[in-house]
């Protein structure tokens, strides 16, 4: 019997269950600022569980199992987000995540004084 890894991370797809396309189409970027936490000069600091992704060629919303564990209220309104607009979802574990990014994983970029781009680069602020 092989036991199953906890997965490392929630992707929240920008498409529906029925394959259509979810708009508006800043949707990702919205639930980011929406997470964000306002610093010193009233800049932006983002979580640094949760960022944006191209997988594959679709912009996608990844929560990493940090956001879990720091602040379980905000990984909820984000699990009802997904839900309640009919968005696929998938959980993802090392192996898989390497598969479709390789590199350097996410968390080698640290620093909340960064922020995901929608290209997926890493952008300081």
């Amino acid at each position: 019997m092989t036991t199953q890894k906890k997965p490392l991370r929630l992707i929240i797809q920008g498409i529906t269950n029925q394959g259509q396309l979810f708009h508006p189409n800043n949707w990702a970027e919205r639930l980011c600022g929406y997470l964000a936490n306002l610093g010193n000069g009233r800049r932006p600091h983002y979580s640094p569980y949760v960022y944006i992704r191209f997988l594959p060629g679709e912009k996608s919303l990844v929560v990493e199992s940090g956001l879990w564990e720091t602040n379980p209220k905000n990984y909820e309104l984000l699990l009802s987000f997904a839900r309640e607009n009919d968005l696929k979802m998938t959980e993802e574990n090392e192996e898989v995540w390497e598969q479709l990014i390789p590199g350097p994983a996410k968390s080698e970029f640290g620093g909340s004084n960064q922020h995901p781009s929608p290209s997926g680069l890493m952008i300081g602020i």
